[in-house]
């Protein structure tokens, strides 16, 4: 993996533990968007596995109750950011090919990124600072949005 640097002149620059936490937040965005949707149509488990031991009675119910408000929390944070940035960089596409623009994908990959603005017209494609900014951008709103600075 490579190493994450952040520009300093970005105007979105955060801590870099802060920048990390967001990061991976990102790459595992997949995971809590699925686990999300199987704690929404699960039906009740059958946890017993035995007399209980302690004299603390479960609440498996209430666990998956938790569990889904963060989930969700952070699913629709995530959410909200990448609709903010896509408001100022979807509209930079210039392929017909192209519906909207990944911005989870793109974070994670500069591939991507190019491909998705490449100006067929022009021959043009961003550079590397340009995706180095948008990643700046993208974390700094996930990270307001998950209160986290």
């Amino acid at each position: 993996m490579p190493r994450e640097y952040q520009l300093k002149r970005s105007g979105y620059t955060l801590p870099h533990n802060v920048y990390m936490q967001v990061n991976y937040i990102l790459r595992d965005y997949e995971r809590m968007r699925n686990e999300r949707e199987v704690i929404l149509h699960s039906g009740a488990r059958d946890e017993y596995a035995g007399p209980n031991r302690t004299n603390v009675t479960g609440d498996p119910t209430g666990r998956r109750g938790v569990w889904l408000a963060a989930l969700s929390a952070r699913v629709e944070g995530i959410d909200r950011a990448v609709h903010d940035v896509n408001a100022g960089y979807g509209d930079r596409i210039k392929r017909q090919d192209i519906e909207y623009f990944d911005s989870l994908g793109a974070f994670v990959d500069f591939g991507l990124f190019r491909y998705l603005l490449y100006n067929p017209e022009t021959d043009r494609e961003p550079c590397r600072r340009t995706w180095q900014n948008f990643k700046s951008e993208l974390a700094y709103h996930v990270a307001k949005n998950l209160l986290i600075i």
